[in-house]
């Protein structure tokens, strides 16, 4: 149990290894040291160091997810409020273009008339100089 705990210690500090990664690596010691005096087999210890591992990572894993699912839902909000955004926006230019087309349509028929009444005076002041 001293190698598997060194081994450990070993993989999971760089070195040099400071006073307090020894210290840590005391600690496992004492606390294999106490479970082995109190009748607990090799086995049992390293199954339940391995469990204790195993149950830090899952809550590692859960709450990494929980913010994950809060991010993913502020994003989800945020991509409706574009959805909505965009569906007004694209509204709102369709709206703009007809209306822009038909002011077109307007002016081009008020100039087309004011074209007509000004030719309708050339015409009446050409045939009177004649």
């Amino acid at each position: 149990m001293v190698k598997l705990l060194m081994g450990q210690w070993a993989s999971m500090y760089e070195s040099p290894r400071t006073a307090a990664d020894l210290e840590l690596l005391i600690t496992h010691l004492g606390m294999l040291a106490q479970r082995l005096e109190h009748g607990s087999t090799f086995e049992e210890v390293t199954h339940n160091k391995d469990e204790e591992n195993m149950r830090s990572h899952l809550q590692r894993i859960e709450a990494a997810c929980s913010e994950l699912a809060a991010e993913f839902t502020l994003v989800q909000s945020d991509r409706e409020v574009l959805v909505n955004h965009k569906w007004k926006t694209t509204s709102l230019q369709e709206r703009y273009a007809s209306t822009a087309a038909k002011h077109e349509q307007k002016m081009m028929k008020d100039a087309r008339e004011r074209a007509e009444e000004l030719q309708y005076v050339v015409d009446i002041a050409s045939k009177q100089e004649s």
